[in-house]
C-alpha cells in the first residue's frame, strides 16, 4: 500500500544516515560484530570512539537450505552473503 512504502522510505532514509552511521576514521581500528540463527546471517562494521561505537556499514543475508545446516560455528565464518 502507499501507506508501507512511504514508511519503508522513511526507515531506509533513518537506517542509512548520521548518526546511524558514521563516516570511517583512518586513525581509529575498524572492528567486524557478526551473529547468525538458523536462517539468517548478519554483520556490522564498527569503529570505537572514546566510549562509543560508530557505526560504518551493515549486511545481512538469508542462508539457502544447505547453509542452514552448516554449524553455528561456520555460520559466523565471512564469505557466506
Amino acid at each position: 500500500t502507499k501507506d508501507c512504502q512511504t514508511v519503508f522510505k522513511t526507515m531506509m532514509k533513518v537506517l542509512s544516515s548520521p548518526p546511524t552511521l558514521s563516516t570511517p576514521k583512518d586513525d581509529l581500528l575498524f572492528s567486524v560484530g557478526t551473529n547468525a540463527s538458523k536462517y539468517g546471517i548478519g554483520a556490522v562494521l564498527f569503529q570505537q570512539e572514546e566510549k562509543q561505537c560508530c557505526y560504518i556499514a551493515f549486511t545481512s543475508c538469508a542462508l539457502n537450505k544447505a547453509q542452514t545446516n552448516y554449524p553455528l560455528t561456520k555460520k559466523r565464518a565471512p564469505g557466506h552473503c
